[in-house]
């Protein structure tokens, strides 16, 4: 399947046949966990959508796929936050509507594709509101969220959905190995990254899995009492937020689950911290860490700037008071 990874095989299928069968929605949610190729999905989706020829996927010759190879499709809008902002503006959302008011100029379907689509305001959601409400013809709007709850309720019930869950191990496994054949410790990579195969492949390159296990072994330090959050935090303030995220909730439900008796995660380098620091914290103390760490990310991913590295150290001084 081109353009598409193959844990998407079963939502391409069941959207081409809606395609097929003229029941394709005005606006479709595509929501699930992070890093798993939604927004790869939905251009893929679009270039479908958008292509002059009927069949299970684009043509690729038509003047609509020859437009998109070459990224200047008049018909195809992607809604983003600007740069150096975390926010899609009510300005950006109306300019699209202005646009889409006008006729096609490509004769087909035109497609609005907002990345991701929580990043809107409330003001922003509430311009786009009125156009789902109101369809306008041969108009698609496809909405990729990794967490659907932060779309105002009005919007998400315009949409019909299609969700991705994370494929099973022997799925990215395989995917993994045909990527990069050369790495190694495939089954402990996609137990570091959750089992989400983009997640694992992001940890294999470059610094990805070194800033991983530091921010791990931090994370262990602080519990042990080893170091101080400011010192940790300081030995993590030059890798991303996202990655401190991941990592630390990559260990504390590690840490759930040998307290619960099941597998341990197994990388050497911190395997022997793991057993200790969780013989120094019970489970009520580990569930609390996990809404500490939801309320972290919710910070992070707020629309106001804010100062990370007083936000780490916070999180870091709750995970001290937790052991």
């Amino acid at each position: 399947m081109q353009d598409i990874y193959p844990w998407q095989q079963h939502q391409w299928s069941h959207l081409n046949a809606l395609l097929a069968q003229g029941r394709f929605p005005h606006a479709l949610l595509l929501h699930g966990s992070k890093n798993l190729g939604k927004r790869l999905f939905a251009l893929a989706l679009a270039k479908r959508l958008l292509c002059r020829t009927k069949g299970a996927q684009a043509c690729e010759h038509c003047q609509s796929c020859y437009l998109l190879r070459s990224g200047n499709h008049p018909d195809l809008h992607l809604i983003e936050p600007l740069e150096k902002a975390k926010a899609i503006k009510v300005e950006q959302v109306r300019a699209l509507v202005a646009t889409l008011a006008q006729t096609s100029q490509q004769g087909g379907k035109r497609v609005a594709i907002f990345y991701p689509a929580e990043a809107m305001n409330m003001a922003a959601a509430n311009a786009l509101l009125k156009t789902l409400e109101e369809p306008l013809n041969d108009v698609i709007f496809l909405l990729v969220s990794h967490e659907p709850s932060n779309i105002p309720a009005t919007v998400r019930s315009r949409c019909q959905r299609a969700g991705f869950s994370v494929p099973g191990a022997s799925v990215g496994r395989a995917w993994l190995k045909v990527q990069s054949p050369e790495i190694e410790k495939l089954d402990e990579l996609l137990a570091l990254a959750e089992n989400i195969p983009l997640s694992a492949f992001n940890l294999s390159r470059g610094e990805g899995l070194s800033a991983y296990i530091k921010v791990i072994t931090c994370f262990l330090d602080v519990c042990l009492s080893n170091v101080s959050p400011s010192q940790a935090g300081a030995l993590m303030l030059n890798i991303s937020t996202d990655c401190v995220f991941n990592a630390l909730w990559s260990v504390t439900t590690g840490m759930i689950r040998l307290k619960l008796g099941g597998i341990e995660m197994g990388a050497i380098q911190y395997a022997e911290k793991l057993r200790e620091a969780s013989r120094h914290i019970n489970l009520e103390q580990l569930f609390k860490l996990i809404d500490e760490l939801m309320v972290f990310k919710k910070k992070v991913n707020s629309k106001v700037a804010l100062n990370h590295q007083l936000l780490l150290e916070d999180l870091l001084i709750a995970c001290a008071q937790r052991s």
